[in-house]
């Protein structure tokens, strides 16, 4: 008697498990966050990778609003081609860049340490682009604490 009471709640409690199981809807994984992994801090490698961005958002993989926007964190030679005075001869990936931030597609910050270090002025910096205090302890928060992943 004892046995098949015992086998009587297992059964019973296997039951309300799954019932729970199906009633609650299984929570979906947030989207990936990127940042990007600027390695060689050259114009090209910048081209890359906003290229890159541009390709996964017309791809329709990237939701504008939905999806954080792919985070790009300067400190290096690379951000000095996005500043206004280089525009000129930087045009389709200052062009680029805009776009892609009007849109949401990436978020680019320029490393404050840097700049001060080149001694440029962040009044140099076109509207679109935010600074950072200091570029690798950003990056390592995002890493860290944000959970982004390398783009």
């Amino acid at each position: 008697m004892v046995s098949r009471s015992f086998l009587f709640l297992f059964l019973v409690s296997i039951a309300f498990k799954l019932q729970a199981q199906m009633l609650i809807p299984a929570q979906e994984q947030p989207p990936p966050r990127y940042l990007a992994r600027i390695e060689v801090h050259t114009i090209a490698e910048l081209n890359k990778l906003l290229t890159r961005a541009e390709q996964l958002f017309n791809s329709g993989n990237f939701n504008p609003g939905i999806d954080t926007p792919v985070a790009f964190i300067l400190h290096g030679s690379e951000a000095r081609s996005l500043l206004t005075p280089h525009y000129l001869q930087n045009k389709e990936l200052v062009d680029l860049a805009a776009r892609l931030s009007a849109f949401k597609v990436v978020e680019i910050k320029v490393c404050k340490t840097w700049m001060e270090g080149q001694s440029l002025d962040e009044e140099l910096l076109p509207p679109f682009i935010a600074t950072v205090p200091f570029g690798p302890a950003e990056e390592r928060r995002l890493m860290q604490k944000q959970h982004y992943v390398y783009f």
